[in-house]
């Protein structure tokens, strides 16, 4: 067993202290991913995916209908919210409440999952990096689908080493079950289990294991099947949406990397030159052990290619694919939250194999643990400074401070429609919210929406960020133009600089429509 990244003295009484620890491994590790998890769950206001999630739960309740949770909302995420809402009451605490015990599950499955293969003497670090982790617990205090996909994505490779000695039926038919469960929780899980398998079968073929390359194709070939009807809500959904689903600007792979371990907000829109240089200084510090142990030839890039190659191999198989049709595919970094325990699990082996000398170690472990404890305390306690929860507060001001002039409108038209769960939640009448569009392709279902618009009523057209690119010909501006009298532009309330053309970057007051005058016979 290799040392760990942080060597005790062989002293009796460190010993002793090291070894209980590792007895309570699980305890400890469960401890401090509450105590990263559960403080200050309801105390950030809710983020733009959070307003959705809110939203959709919510019409699912008054309204029924749990279809309403397939297409591009993976059906399981609805599902439970859905239960928990009918329960408990459809609440913040509650929505990511749920999300927090999947993240503190996931760290017992981290625990169990690396003490299988390497002991407790490394299952203990890993699970206390993955219980402190920025990146993981931050996910885990959001009413967004993340961490539930953390959970199963880990599910299914805890059963995939437990049921290696299983009959083939069995094992297969259990981990087509976990499979279904994951890719219902997020269709980001499809990107993970196939890299996972890709990995574990060029495993095999490198390694000759003939046989087991045999039974895992057709343990694979279960899971398609067990997936594919929500593959095919999934291509539907697409086909509807006038949101890209999978592409994000500006992410790179040293990006994703660096965010799943530092999570300091470098992937986030105008992030600089600066992001950029950061996120390549931190994704050479993370590789750096993985190009040591290839210079040395060393065993464990051969022993272990599925742990030394998961954790970028995602990332690097999507943007791969995405420069072979010409089309920029990489997501955001909280799409491969599954491979991001793999990544600690790496980084701890690996450093502990590091050559050179102990002072050197003990310095490069520094350059990244240091930051690592900082960014995951501003996660624990919620912290405005840290990156994500920067600007909510002034978003969340921006509709409150509409209330002023509400006398002055009788609707309120959102347009991109994907903000308007945002102004639904903290308007104080979400009756008079419109979301022009929504789940329509273009601008067309935006049109018919004006269509819709009673000629007496006085609105106010809010337009964002989004809208720029699903119209950028105006053409909602145009139609309202044309049918009524712009009366006067509003300025967007709040600071621009806190984001806040997400939210509104123009707003448009108009009057009645215009009468429809008659021909004389």
């Amino acid at each position: 067993m290799l040392a760990p990244i942080v060597t005790l003295s062989s002293g009796p009484v460190l010993q002793r202290a090291r070894a209980s620890c590792e007895r309570h491994g699980l305890a400890l590790s469960l401890a401090l991913a509450c105590a990263a998890r559960v403080p200050g769950l309801g105390r950030a206001p809710l983020s733009l995916d959070e307003a959705w999630t809110w939203q959709r739960t919510d019409e699912i309740v008054r309204i029924g209908g749990l279809w309403r949770t397939l297409g591009l909302d993976a059906p399981l995420f609805g599902a439970i919210n859905v239960l928990v809402a009918k329960i408990a009451g459809l609440s913040v605490l509650g929505l990511r409440g749920t999300q927090a015990l999947f993240g503190v599950a996931s760290v017992s499955l981290v625990f169990v999952l690396v003490r299988r293969r390497y002991g407790a003497g490394l299952a203990l670090p890993v699970a206390l990096l993955a219980a402190w982790s920025p990146y993981l617990a931050f996910y885990s205090k959001d009413a967004s689908p993340y961490s539930q996909l953390l959970f199963f994505g880990l599910l299914f490779t805890c059963a995939f080493e437990a049921t290696r000695v299983w009959r083939p039926l069995s094992r297969r038919l259990t981990l087509s079950v976990c499979a279904a469960l994951a890719v219902t929780s997020h269709y980001c899980a499809i990107v993970y289990l196939a890299t996972f398998y890709a990995a574990t079968l060029a495993a095999h073929r490198w390694a000759g294991r003939r046989d087991e390359l045999r039974a895992d194709l057709m343990t694979g070939g279960f899971c398609v099947l067990a997936i594919s009807p929500y593959l095919i809500g999934l291509l539907l959904g697409l086909g509807r949406s006038s949101v890209p689903y999978w592409q994000v600007s500006d992410v790179s792979l040293p990006g994703i990397l660096a965010e799943q371990f530092l999570f300091l907000g470098t992937t986030l829109p105008h992030g600089g030159v600066f992001a950029a240089i950061l996120n390549l200084l931190v994704f050479g510090l993370l590789v750096l052990p993985l190009l040591d142990a290839l210079r040395r030839r060393s065993e464990l890039v051969a022993g272990e290619p599925v742990l030394s190659s998961l954790w970028w191999l995602a990332p690097g198989m999507v943007g791969g694919l995405g420069i072979l049709i010409g089309q920029d595919l990489l997501f955001h970094p909280r799409g491969f939250i599954p491979t991001a325990p793999f990544l600690l699990a790496y980084w701890v082996l690996f450093t502990g194999a590091l050559s050179g000398p102990s002072w050197a170690r003990r310095v490069y472990v520094a350059a990244l643990l240091v930051p690592f404890i900082l960014s995951g305390y501003l996660v624990a306690t919620v912290h405005p400074a840290q990156a994500y929860y920067r600007g909510r507060e002034s978003l969340a001001e921006v509709v409150r401070q509409l209330e002023v002039h509400r006398s002055e409108w009788d609707l309120i038209l959102v347009h991109h429609w994907w903000v308007a769960p945002y102004f639904t939640y903290y308007y104080v009448d979400r009756s008079n919210v419109w979301a022009l569009g929504r789940d329509s392709p273009g601008s067309s279902g935006a049109l018919r929406d004006v269509d819709r618009v009673p000629p007496r009523s006085r609105v106010l057209l809010v337009l964002n960020d989004v809208a720029r690119s699903s119209d950028p010909g105006g053409s909602v501006v145009a139609a309202l133009m044309s049918r009524r009298s712009l009366l006067r532009e509003l300025p967007c309330p709040g600071d621009a600089g806190s984001g806040r053309g997400l939210v509104c970057n123009r707003m448009l007051l108009f009057g009645p429509a215009h009468p429809i005058r008659s021909d004389p016979p």
